[in-house]
């Protein structure tokens, strides 16, 4: 009954805009004879030219809010993008399994015959006695494995920052990213009272100082313990040298314009690699990123963005010394391009908020400044060079100094770099980056960055 309804509806408005469309006037009704058309040109008045027409009125030029189609109207080197410097420099409070060495130091003794002299009776008798003479130390060193707590890089998060390969501009593009990190602590000592301690003035025996080149000072070191031990005193220092790792990331991904260039979507996908002895080392996928960005003002090359960043938590949980975090992560953000002839600047902040909050609220402020060279014509592969030069802050505005089971420094890192543009939408980004306040998270960060426009 209702798909009859319908199709009454649908032929009964058909009918309508049939009867109220005007008739052809070339086409006399079925029936009826054309009457005789008689037309009256009216002379005009002598002296008197004919008025001129009107022209038509311009039409106003739009106001420029959004460049439409941005990927299809703007030059290659228009595309340049910010490099970054994010490792994931959050630490977890975990308990780890690391190697180190445990060094026996035993006195070495001997018996000698003295006297000495005895009150007897109100008076000083010597009398022979035996007493225990140190003649030196013996000391034994030994590996072993050390389970205790301490703070661990967070790797899982991957290049979930918004400030890293990306562009205030909306773009159709894929993305492929190496990043390699030289110098990573794979573990650093826990917050004051743990069983680690750094204090520089701290015995160590001479067999370390030979291991490790004459290093002494600020190795982590366990308590050490007194005893007495087959009759002769004896100190056992377990030390655990802070392991250093090489850190491996990669990321691939893509972006996709909507409503004409205006808005994009992407998603980042990272997998890590991290070398290191004990329970320190593995590889994984991480969390999933997802960047929505809309460009919400455009003048030619210099344009304002915002957006939002979410990570999923697709990737491994986070453990830590009060139970496993996986938190979705929410980072509003916003970003902004300018240019005057070949110089330009990137700039992003943006503040991530984690849905739980046993875990860190970050701000990120980072800034790009460069210059594009064009080095060949249109035809040629290499099409234009770009050296930059990058700044990142980084802020925890929660669980500042350890206070959590999950911390972040504060930290300032320099990016230094250049990106090539080959052929018609191919470039790459090639940088070094280097903290310059500590705790550092890494040595240094060698980043090779692959963005192929369609």
């Amino acid at each position: 009954m209702r798909r009859t309804w319908w199709s009454v509806g649908l032929a009964g408005g058909l009918l309508v805009v049939a009867q109220g469309r005007p008739a052809d006037p070339d086409l006399p009704a079925r029936g009826d004879r054309p009457d005789a058309i008689f037309v009256q040109v009216q002379a005009e008045p002598k002296g008197k030219e004919p008025p001129k027409a009107k022209e038509p009125p311009k039409a106003k030029e739009p106001d420029v809010i959004a460049r439409t189609d941005v990927s299809q109207e703007a030059p290659e080197s228009f595309f340049t993008r910010m490099m970054g410097d994010w490792i994931g420099t959050y630490y977890a409070e975990q308990i780890v399994t690391l190697p180190g060495t445990q060094f026996t130091t035993r006195t070495l003794t001997t018996t000698r015959r003295t006297t000495q002299l005895v009150l007897v009776n109100g008076e000083l008798v010597p009398v022979p006695v035996i007493v225990t003479v140190p003649i030196g130390t013996q000391t034994t060193a030994a590996p072993t494995l050390v389970t205790t707590v301490a703070r661990v890089p967070v790797l899982s998060r991957g290049a979930f920052k918004i400030g890293e390969n990306e562009s205030p501009i909306p773009e159709d593009r894929f993305i492929l990213t190496y990043n390699g990190y030289s110098g990573v602590p794979g573990a650093l000592p826990s917050q004051a009272g743990s069983i680690f301690d750094t204090t520089p003035g701290l015995p160590i025996s001479s067999a370390f100082a030979q291991t490790r080149g004459g290093i002494r000072a600020r190795q982590p070191v366990l308590v050490t313990q007194d005893l007495i031990a087959g009759g002769s005193p004896t100190l056992v220092q377990t030390i655990v040298p802070s392991p250093n790792t090489f850190v491996h990331r990669e990321v691939i991904g893509f972006e996709k314009t909507l409503f004409d260039g205006v808005a994009s979507v992407g998603v980042r996908a990272p997998f890590f690699q991290q070398q290191g002895d004990g329970s320190l080392a593995g590889s994984d996928f991480g969390d999933l990123t997802f960047v929505f960005k809309y460009l919400a003002w455009t003048n030619g090359p210099d344009a304002l963005t915002a957006g939002l960043a979410v990570t999923a938590p697709t990737g491994p949980a986070i453990q830590t010394v009060e139970g496993d975090i996986h938190s979705t992560i929410l980072q509003p953000f916003v970003g902004a391009r300018v240019q005057s002839g070949d110089l330009f600047a990137l700039a992003f902040s943006s503040v991530a908020f984690p849905t739980d909050s046993r875990d860190v609220t970050i701000m990120f402020n980072d800034l790009a400044v460069g210059f594009v060279m064009n080095v060949s014509d249109p035809a040629g592969l290499v099409r234009w060079v770009a050296p930059t030069a990058e700044v990142h802050v980084t802020t925890p505005l929660t669980h500042r100094n350890g206070s959590g089971p999950i911390s972040v420094p504060d930290l300032v890192v320099l990016t230094e770099g250049v990106e090539v543009g080959f052929g018609s939408g191919t470039s790459v980004n090639l940088g070094v980056a280097v903290p310059v306040t500590g705790p550092r998270p890494f040595d240094l960060e060698a980043i090779f960055q692959l963005n192929f426009r369609y």
